[in-house]
């Protein structure tokens, strides 16, 4: 079974939502409804912050990585 969502290029921004409905061919009283949901807005970034210097993917020290949360109180 297959599923596809296809979004024309001139849809208007906001969020669309739906159902799959699925039905079991040898027992027509098997059925399913699957929610979804989707958002069309502008493509790329408005703004992006960062908690964290980026590191590696190797596992090795680096100066910038702090794998604990650092507790502050009061």
């Amino acid at each position: 079974m297959e599923a596809s969502i296809v979004i024309p290029s001139g849809a208007d921004y906001g969020v669309y939502e739906g159902y799959v409905r699925i039905s079991n061919v040898d027992d027509p009283k098997e059925k399913y409804q699957v929610p979804f949901a989707v958002r069309v807005s502008d493509k790329g970034f408005d703004l992006i912050e960062l908690d964290r210097h980026a590191v590696t993917n190797d596992w090795n020290f680096h100066y910038f990585l702090d794998p604990f949360l650092t507790w502050i109180s009061d």
